[in-house]
């Protein structure tokens, strides 16, 4: 199910379309990552999960309900960016919230 996830065209078109936005609006940032998975590809000898996206990782979230814990990513680059795709039809009257716990 992850290979079909990973391979399916259009998960790879909403892939790049996600680089090309971090590409026009934070040029550096995109800069930085790609730099980065290029030198972790050439020198750990690992493999880009998508050779069309500047990130090095991706998510999934699948289900008619899903939640995760509150938490914070502290191993993150701290001035990078975190892009987030949301699927399918939402009731705000009973959920599908993302919570920034931050910003308040």
């Amino acid at each position: 199910m992850i290979r079909a996830l990973r391979n399916s065209p259009d998960l790879r078109r909403v892939v790049g379309f996600q680089d090309s936005l971090t590409r026009l609006w934070f040029p550096k940032t995109y800069a930085r990552y790609h730099d980065a998975l290029k030198f972790v590809e050439e020198t750990c000898g690992l493999e880009a999960n998508y050779n069309c996206s500047c990130f090095s990782s991706a998510a999934a979230n699948l289900g008619p309900q899903v939640q995760t814990f509150r938490h914070k990513d502290v191993m993150n680059y701290a001035p990078g960016v975190c892009l987030v795709t949301c699927f399918g039809n939402h009731d705000p009257a009973k959920g599908g919230h993302i919570i920034l716990w931050e910003l308040g």
